[in-house]
């Protein structure tokens, strides 16, 4: 019988590879391991500054377009009035149309003198206001608008009436007949022309910077849009209206709401400042804007 020796590795040998095996693995990991640390920082900041951007985007664009003189800023909270379209009001009869026409005061203007019932529009409206919106003229300060001294209710919209026989050159009353809920007189003094157009969805809308703050190393606060509320003289969303806003931002460490009204009310400007924060990567934006404060 042949006996054959059989070759494998010794223990010494064994403890020796595993040895270089833990050096080389840990060598890797001091290279790796930053790496991937720095590859998931830079996702969360990206992140946080896309979700900061989107954010600050939409509350300066809407903020862009709100009422004249509506913005107010009360610590956390940016309250304004948005507004869905607006142009210009007759505001006194189209004596000629009417001689034409054979009629008498058949276009309707706006007559800041005594309570009217609505007025012809000069210029193109899109979108129509349907009834339930509202009407601000003159818009001077927040008092004004907040205290319903220059807010009317439309209950009618439709287009002027026809021209009853050929006139050249043609006419017309207008683009737009609104008309109000109540006879409604605005208040004197204002010779602008110029209306707004509220939506009744909507009215006053406030963004909310609410519990920020830290919970460990990442925000624990949030940014809401409250609306649909009213409009409220005393600046102060209802619990109700804010149980049901929408979150436009999360993880909010900080956050800062300026608004600078100008001093001759004809332009204001508004600075918005963000940090969101998650896993102790945080991001710190602001974002300003010019709004036309001219009534």
């Amino acid at each position: 019988m042949i006996r054959r020796e059989q070759s494998g590795f010794t223990l010494v040998e064994l403890i020796v590879v595993m040895v270089v095996t833990g050096i080389i693995a840990g060598m890797l990991t001091m290279f790796f391991v930053p790496s991937v640390q720095n590859y998931v920082a830079t996702g969360r900041r990206a992140a946080l500054s896309d979700q900061a951007d989107t954010a600050m985007r939409r509350m300066i664009r809407e903020i862009r377009t709100s009422v004249p003189n509506s913005i107010r800023v009360v610590g956390n909270e940016l309250e304004f009035v948005p507004t869905s379209g607006g142009g210009r009001y007759r505001n006194a009869p189209d004596v000629q149309w009417d001689i034409a026409h054979g009629t008498v005061n058949q276009s309707l203007a706006l007559d800041t003198n005594q309570p009217s019932m609505g007025f012809d529009v000069l210029t193109p409206l899109a979108p129509w206001p349907v009834p339930g919106d509202f009407i601000v003229i003159g818009n001077q300060s927040p008092n004004e608008i907040y205290g319903a001294t220059n807010v009317a209710t439309i209950n009618q919209v439709a287009a002027p009436p026809p021209a009853t026989q050929p006139v050249n050159p043609v006419r017309t009353l207008g683009t737009v007949r609104i008309q109000f809920a109540n006879p409604f007189q605005f208040p004197q003094g204002y010779d602008g022309g110029r209306f707004f157009v509220v939506p009744a969805a909507q009215q006053a809308v406030t963004f909310i910077c609410q519990n920020p703050g830290l919970n460990g190393n990442t925000g624990r606060g949030r940014v809401l849009r409250a609306a649909n509320y009213g409009l409220l003289i005393a600046q102060g969303v209802p619990a109700a209206a804010v149980a049901n806003a929408p979150v436009v931002a999360t993880n909010v460490e900080a956050c800062a709401f300026d608004y600078l009204p100008g001093t001759t009310e004809e332009s204001g400007y508004v600075e918005i400042t963000l940090t969101l924060t998650d896993g102790g990567e945080s991001v710190t934006m602001s974002y300003g804007a010019h709004v036309a404060n001219i009534p």
